[in-house]
């Protein structure tokens, strides 16, 4: 469950590097807020909910002018060596240009983004 948490996700993606905003360390706990992305693509990032013991997470992320974000991770283990990640991006753009942009993202596109998490992370393990 860690390598879906902000601070395990810099483990395995070279460019994730949150600019932890409360608690500063990046401890992972409901309601820390952190900071993504520059300039225009600047993304404010709340975690709503977490519940470590049942391994789940929800965050709510806004990109200012441009789409607001509630992503859910689910991880449901299947045996000491596997699990399942389940994870859900749901869109609201802030304007007309990102409205095509996530109309675009189709669930292929969104299943190819979540391939490539998992070979990053099996190349990592």
């Amino acid at each position: 469950f860690h390598f879906f948490t902000p601070k395990g996700e810099e483990i395995w993606i070279k460019e994730w590097r949150p600019d932890y905003i409360s608690p500063k360390n990046g401890e992972t706990q409901k309601g820390m807020a952190f900071m993504t992305g520059d300039d225009a693509a600047k993304t404010y990032w709340c975690m709503v909910d977490f519940d470590q013991e049942n391994f789940y997470s929800r965050y709510s992320r806004l990109t200012p002018n441009s789409r607001s974000v509630l992503v859910e991770v689910k991880i449901e283990i299947a045996d000491t060596n596997h699990c399942q990640a389940t994870i859900t991006y749901n869109y609201i753009a802030l304007n007309d240009n990102d409205v095509n942009e996530i109309q675009d993202l189709t669930e292929e596109k969104f299943r190819e983004m979540i391939n490539d998490w998992q070979k990053l992370i099996i190349e990592y393990c």
